[in-house]
Order: C-alpha cells, then structure tokens, then sequence
C-alpha cells in the first residue's frame, strides 16, 4: 500500500471530496442557472432546434465576414441515425446512460478508485447529460471557476434527464457537440470529413466520428490520420466487446483507409470574433436563440482585426525571446488581451482574444478577470473631484502605515521622491502613497460608486489596497470606463451588434441610438481627468507613448505585484483603446516587468496602425465651461511644500474655477532661492527673457544659453549684459533676508531649510559685480525664514497626513490585509 503515501493521494482524494459535495449540492443546492442573465430555459429545449444555426456575420461595413452555426450545424432527429452511431457514442462517453440519473455515482466511484491506484488523473466520470450541460450553457459556464462549473454540471444533469427525458437529452448531444474544423453535431461533421450524411456512414467513419469527441483537433482526420486511426481502432474495440458490431464488420472496418474529402473553400472555424458575436446574440436577444439564418451586422473592421492579431503576436514573440528583458516563465506562452472601441458608442472595432483560438479559446476581454493596479487610480482621481476635492491642494507622500484589527501593518511602497504631489501629479505620476491617502479621504463608498458608475461592475473589496487596484475586472470593462474621460462623462458598454435581420431581411432587432448611454460623470470631472492621463503620456509612466504616437493621446499604465500583470488603457479623439499582457496562471513575465515598458510600445503601434485608416484622428479635446487653467509654483517653506498661484511663469495645471481660491498668491509665502546649476527658485517676478525647460513641479530652470557660456574657475561666467537685470534680482533677495532677520527675534521660532543652516543665524553671500564682467556669485548655502504657518486665503488647508490612523475601511477585516498590487507603477 506505498501508494496511500504518495504526494498525490490527497489531491485525488479532494477529488474525491468535490465529488461527493456535488452530490449534496445536487440534492439541496439552488438553481443557479435560472438566476444568470441569457441562461437558457430548459423549458425551449423540449422540441425542435434547440442550437443557433445559419448566422451570416456582417462586418461594420456591411460586407459578409463570416459564417456561424447553421453552416456546419443542421438539426438531425434521433431516427434519422445510424443506430450504430447511436450506441456506439453510448458504450464510448457513457455505458450507463441508460441506468443512472445523470449524474453517475458508481462512475464516480470507479474514477476515484482508479485515479488512485494509478496516482493520477487518468479516469474520469463525465456523463453524456453532463456534457450536455457543457454545450448547452458554454458561455455561462465560461465564466466559473472549474470546481464551480463541476457543481452546476452535477446539478443540471439531473434535470434534463428529468425534464427532457433520455431520447430528447442523447438527441440534443449528437446535434449540439463540436467535432473540429467548426462542425457542430454528426451531420454537419459527417458532411464535412466524409461528403455524405450520417445515414451513409461506415462503420469505421462512425468510429472515427465518436473518437474525435474527446480532442476534436487531435484526432481530425484530414490532418492527423495516423492518430485518427490509432483513436478509430479503440472505438471499434469497444464497439466490438458491446456487441454492437460484429467481429467480422469490426476487423473490416479496421481496415478501411482514411479518405476524407477537400475541405469546402469558405472558413466557418470559430474565432474570438464570432464566439463573442453569439455570446452577445444570447445576452441581448435572447429571444432569437435558436432561429436559423439569421443576419447579424457586427461592429468589425476585419482588416485592422487582422492587423492587430498580426501585431500582437510579433509583439510577444519578442517578449518571449528576450527583447524586453529576460523572459521569467521559460516554455510557457505568454497571452494578450486587447480592444479598440468607439467612445462615444462602445462599437468594439477590433478585438485580441488571444494568441491564437485554436491554442486557447478563452476569452479574455470579456472572461479574464485580472487585477488592474494603477489604472485603478484615475477612478481615484474622479471620486475626489466628483466629491469636490480641490484639484489645487496638495497631498502627502510619505510613509503610510495601516494596521488591521489584530495588528498586522500594511504599508505600500512608493518610487516618487516628493513629499507630497497634487492630485493631478498622483496620477501622472502613479504614486501609491498619494493614491491611498487621496482614497482614504474620499472615502472608499464614493471611490466604489465611481468604479460601478464607470461599468465596472465587479466586487471592490474594502481595503485600503482597493485604491491601487488589487481587485479584478475585465479588459472590456476597464477600456469602457476609461472612455468615459474622453467622451466627457459618459458610460458606454462595449458591443459587437449593431442590428439583426431575418433570412427575408426584416430587421427583428436593432440597438437603439445612445443605448444605455448614461452620463456619470460631470464634463468638468472627465476632462481633469483626462488632463492628468495627458500627463501619463507626456511626462508621466507612459512617456514612451508621448514619443511615438502623434496628435493627441490620454492613457494610464498598470502593473500588479511583480509584474503578472502589465495593462495599458488610453484614448484617443473619438477612441479607447486597451491592452493587457500577462500568464494565465499568473507569473512574472519579466525582472522589472511594467506596463510601461511591456505594454506601451504595443499601444502606440497599435493605434499609429488604426490612425492609419482614420481612426482615432480628431482634433484635440477642448476644456469644457467651468475648467480654467492656473499656473502653480511649487515653494518650500517651513510647513514643507507649498502651492500658490501666479499670472506669469509656473507649471499649469487645470482645474475647476473655484479651486482657484484656495490658492495663496505667491506674494504671500516666504520662498527659498537656490543658484546651484543655474537652478532657481525665487519669489516675485521672474527674470525676464529665460527659458523655461525640463519637467519639475517644485523648480523652474533658467537656461543655461541665457547667460552665456561658463568660463571661469568655478565653472560660471555670467554674460555682462545680464549683469544688471541679476543685480536687481538679488537686491530683492537680500532686503527680504534682512527683513528675516529683523522678524527672528519676534517669531514664534525658526524652522532650517537647507544644509548648513542653523535655528538662529542667516548666511547668505551675494554677488560681486564688476565693471569688466561678473564673478561666480557665492552659494547661497541656506535661507532661514521665520515659522509662519501658511494657510489657503478662503478655506482651512487639510490636515497633514504623515502619521494616518486605520479608518473605518479597516474596521473588523482580517488581519491578512491584501498586498500591495502595484509595486512597480
């Protein structure tokens, strides 16, 4: 008994253990089915064609693009079959159909007996209801777990052996399952493979029909004869051994060729396209189910579907062969999720499912739910304006440190190096810190409301690390709701169907104008959100899309914890277009892997392709009334970093109107002035003529071309002709040193800024100007200015937030706080 002890037993015994819990959820569970949105009705599966037949795919320019169901599915009643093909799939997928209920507990019996002797899965219990189930609710079960979707098989089985009874239930499964090469049921597959209809059938073609059940591509004929006979032969054992044929037709069939007919010209294979197209038809029109001929105008651009299928594919391949760095999962193949949509109408244009349908038909726009990291902080943004957040008050960055209810910390971390950035540099700049503090004081039902409101209908579990993304959502979703900052507020839902006809051309359903276009957003509130995902793009973590792509662009990168999953989501005028890369079982995909770096680049190849043909052109997004641009510096002062408004100079930053008021005007703060490297930030007016160059929100740089080319020891040399306009600027300077100094003694106390300082001395060396030139000014190695708190001029200035006690986001969780999602971005 050295088996009992082996690593596998306890997995084939959890089988075993799932098995019986389906058993008790058959017999008391609920009836999940009924309760899911476009589940079928056991109630219309009682007579006739039951399948979606004949469907005629148009693409957004009306041409035919591809043709689904009907074509290689036509309806076949029970006794218009060979009774050998009948009870051959019997004896083969489910010896005792006729015996059991549907679910066949002396299988399961079986299976689990033989997978632990054998230490493996190499059995199972799967009855032909149960597959049935599969094929009748293929896309509902799409989105379950695995554990979940054996739950519901063990519950529905039952009742369509119940309901339907045994002949109705084995007349459904001969028609309904797929058999390779996009055939549906025996008779298309028999037409396909051999030219004639089932009746017609040999005994070795019928045999080769049922083995392809299992793995339809594997043992395809046409392509694969060798396996194809090897898989005929066991079916025919089988067959034999039931009585079903006799041993002299069983050894003459074993000995038939594998002749096959020329596969028809037109393609009905399956796809990412016509899959999601069906599953779209159900939700939207359930009504139509099972009408025949059908003709389905879609929202495709066949030409850029293919270009981006093309695009994806090299793009990952490059990944996998070391281009972006080492490639971390080795053999295993990289996936990708993608989607170009209208925004303003949600019509999907062009969609990437996938590498390839034939390697993995999953999916992944609409059914992989992954986590968003980053993207998650625009939503953050929205909810703070939305709450009436002033866009102009800064919010702190440094070290933040949660505990839960039995004290466990949860401390994100951070790459920014300021103290504290505005709510539009938190976005631009993807600071974590900046992100849960901003959260936190929005509060996590509104930033929640934002999420749902966007589309993303998706459980946001109430945790501080909600805020950077560490809940899951689907491509489809996220791409929605990011087109509601360009499209100016509104929701969209992202779609395939533009209108169906009947076989006659009877338009019998037809999306309506502004469908479940809701606005929920302000204009104002999208378009400050759309300005700081310009930033990402410009200055931000998605700069490399700012360097290759023309015209305007908008967009936010994402990257969960080590990098198992990259994203990047951005706009163009009248477009939304989404990326996502990453394993299937999540894994890092790269050392330093970011959707910056990994994901980026295939975005602005991606939309450079669709601009090509048009899309995505417009013109440059407009503010809307009630968003004005203010011009903010950025001053240290004893209080830390302080923002004030000034009519020249500055860096700009958009924001409602009466955000404006809570800016001090610069005349009132106490400045510190640097002259290291031709750096400088000072009070007052600005040196006329200079350049401003370079991104840095606490300093503006004087260029160095302004005042001539360094000559001197120190490696400074002023050109003389500037030499008064610098004199003047630093009399300003030093009459307000001196007026410091005057005010120490009557202040509340003096705070250092700057090394070498001290609490009760000023050292400050100014320029000596000659008449034959200008000397190296001396440093000015620190300015010490008198303790006065400042405060914004109409409204209290917030809180500090250095040391952040747990809000009530906190209260009674457990004491695992979910990890940081998004370490890198």
């Amino acid at each position: 008994m050295d088996w009992l002890l082996t690593s596998k037993v306890p997995r084939i015994f959890a089988v075993a253990l799932i098995a019986l819990v389906a058993i008790g959820w058959y017999s008391v569970g609920p009836d999940k089915c009924v309760t899911r949105a476009g589940c079928m009705s056991i109630g219309r599966l009682k007579v006739g064609n039951a399948f979606d037949a004949g469907h005629q795919l148009m693409d957004r320019s009306g041409e035919p693009m591809a043709l689904v169901g009907g074509a290689k599915r036509t309806w076949t009643p029970l006794t218009d079959l060979p009774q050998e093909m009948v009870e051959g799939w019997i004896a083969v997928e489910d010896k005792r159909f006729h015996e059991h209920s549907g679910l066949d507990l002396q299988g399961i019996f079986r299976a689990v007996v033989a997978n632990v002797k054998d230490q493996s899965v190499s059995e199972g219990a799967s009855t032909i209801p149960m597959q049935l189930v599969r094929v009748l609710w293929e896309y509902e079960l799409a989105d379950m777990g695995r554990w979940e979707r054996k739950l519901f098989e063990a519950r529905m089985a039952p009742r369509l052996v119940s309901e339907l009874g045994r002949s109705r239930v084995l007349e459904l499964y001969l028609n309904g399952i797929y058999l390779g090469e996009g055939t549906y049921g025996v008779r298309a597959a028999s037409t396909h493979f051999f030219g004639v209809p089932p009746a017609e059938l040999t005994p070795g073609q019928i045999a080769t029909l049922i083995g392809m059940t299992k793995t339809p591509e594997r043992y395809k004929p046409r392509d694969n004869p060798d396996k194809a006979i090897e898989r005929r032969s066991v079916v025919l054992d089988i067959m034999e051994r039931e009585g079903i044929l006799t041993a002299v037709a069983a050894s003459e069939a074993r000995q038939e060729p594998m002749e096959t007919v020329e596969a028809p010209p037109f393609s009905y294979e399956r796809d990412y396209i016509t899959t999601a197209v069906v599953w779209e038809l159900k939700r939207v029109a359930p009504e139509l189910v099972g009408e025949q001929g059908l003709v389905i105008y879609t929202t495709v651009d066949p030409d850029e579907q293919d270009a981006a299928m093309r695009l994806v594919n090299q793009h990952i391949d490059a990944i996998e062969a070391g281009r972006y760095g080492r490639f971390l999962p080795g053999d295993e193949r990289l996936q990708a999720s993608g989607i170009a949509m209208d925004s303003r109408s949600g019509e999907i244009l062009a969609m990437i499912g996938g590498r390839g349908f034939k390697e993995t038909q999953l999916n992944r726009p609409f059914q992989s739910r992954r986590q968003i990291g980053s993207l998650a902080k625009p939503f953050i943004l929205a909810a703070a304006l939305r709450n009436g957040e002033s866009a102009a008050l800064p919010v702190s960055t440094a070290t933040i440190e949660l505990k839960g209810a039995r004290g466990r910390t949860w401390s994100p971390r951070d790459h920014v190096s300021e103290s504290s950035l505005l709510p539009r540099d938190i976005v631009v700049k993807s600071s974590n810190r900046g992100a849960v503090r901003l959260g936190m004081n929005v509060g996590m039902d509104r930033f929640k409301a934002v999420v749902r409101g966007l589309g993303i209908d998706e459980e946001v579990p109430e945790y501080p690390s909600s805020y950077l993304g560490s809940f899951d959502a689907t491509l489809s979703q996220v791409t929605g709701a990011f087109a509601a900052f360009e499209n100016g507020g509104y929701r969209i839902h992202p779609h395939l169907i533009r209108r169906i006809e009947d076989g006659s051309g009877r338009v019998v359903w037809e999306r309506p104008p502004g469908h479940e276009s809701v606005r929920v957003l302000s204009p104002t509130t999208a378009y400050l959100v759309l300005d700081a995902m310009k930033g990402v793009v410009t200055e931000g973590t998605g700069w490399t899309v700012g360097r290759d792509v023309a015209g305007p662009k908008a967009g936010k990168t994402g990257t969960s914890n080590d990098g198992k999953d990259v994203w990047f989501v951005g706009v163009r005028p009248g477009m939304a277009v989404g990326l996502w890369l990453g394993m299937d079982e999540p894994k890092a995909i790269t050392s330093n892997g970011s959707g910056g770096g990994l994901v980026a680049p295939l975005w602005s190849r991606w939309v450079t392709g669709l601009a090509r043909s048009g899309y995505g052109t417009g013109a440059d997004w407009q503010a809307p009334p009630g968003v004005e641009t203010v011009f903010v510096r950025t001053i240290e002062t004893a209080d830390g970093p302080q923002y004030c408004s000034s009519e020249a100079g500055g860096r700009g930053v958009l924001m409602r109107s009466n955000d404006a008021l809570y800016l001090n005007p610069c005349s009132q703060l106490r400045q510190r002035m640097y002259d290291d490297s031709l750096s400088m930030r000072i009070g007052g007016s600005w040196p006329s003529d200079t350049t401003y160059t370079g991104y840095e929100p606490d300093r503006l740089r004087l260029d160095r071309t302004q005042f001539g080319d360094p000559q001197d020891s120190l490696g400074r040399r002023y050109d003389e002709r500037r030499a008064s306009e610098r004199d003047d600027v630093y009399d300003s300077i030093r009459a307000r040193l001196a007026e410091d100094r005057r005010d120490l003694d009557s202040s509340r106390g003096t705070d250092r800024i700057g090394e070498g300082s001290t609490r009760d001395s000023v050292r400050a060396s100014t320029p000596a100007i000659g008449t034959s030139g200008v000397s190296s000014p001396a440093r000015l190695d620190s300015i010490v200015i008198p303790h006065v708190p400042v405060r914004p001029v109409t409204a209290p200035r917030p809180p500090k937030l250095d040391t952040v006690k747990p809000d009530t986001v906190m209260a009674n969780k457990p004491d695992t706080l979910p990890v940081n999602r998004d370490e890198v971005e």
